[in-house]
């Protein structure tokens, strides 16, 4: 009987970089501060353990990477994508506060030091919601944050939305190489 964080130590080593970290982001969901810590410490505990160091060096630095806050694979594969691009890691759904304190919007990606954000519109969420996305986006940009959205083909071909987040970075004095 294998235990999860042996399995997702394996993982790391072995499978996509992307869907490595998409599992390690699915089993951290839903674990609180301490639990996370602990199940983090866990798989590093079976990496340092492993006899064969292939992919080490790799399932480190997938291994900071994760974020019980991830909610799709799509979304920890954008993240990587970012980080990889040369962006700093972002927070995973960062709450956007009414002045009273209370949850306005939760946004996918976000570097609020910045204002800026990045919205994963995933099919099934967000089929049919282009008019409250752009409402929400227009509202968002009334609070000075600068909102980019990517879809399933930027995760192919990321040109574009790494053009548009490289612009907002700079716009806000923050250049990132290219």
């Amino acid at each position: 009987m294998f235990s999860l964080d042996a399995v997702v130590a394996e993982l790391l080593c072995s499978e996509v970089r992307w869907k490595a970290l998409a599992c390690l982001d699915q089993a951290l969901a839903g674990l609180s501060g301490r639990d996370a810590s602990a199940f983090t410490n866990a798989v590093d505990l079976h990496l340092m353990r492993r006899d064969d160091r292939r992919g080490l060096r790799n399932a480190e630095s997938l291994l900071a990477l994760g974020a019980p806050g991830a909610e799709s694979p799509q979304e920890s594969r954008l993240r990587l994508l970012l980080v990889d691009a040369g962006f700093p890691n972002p927070v995973t759904q960062h709450p956007i506060l009414t002045l009273s304190g209370d949850l306005l919007y939760r946004l996918d990606l976000a570097w609020p030091e910045l204002r800026i954000g990045v919205e994963y519109d995933g099919y099934e969420a967000h089929e049919g919601r282009d008019e409250y996305d752009a409402e929400r986006d227009r509202r968002l940009a009334g609070r000075s944050w600068s909102i980019i959205r990517a879809r399933k083909e930027d995760l192919a071909d990321p040109a574009r939305v790494l053009a548009e987040i490289r612009r907002a970075f700079s716009d806000r004095r923050y250049p990132i190489s290219a």
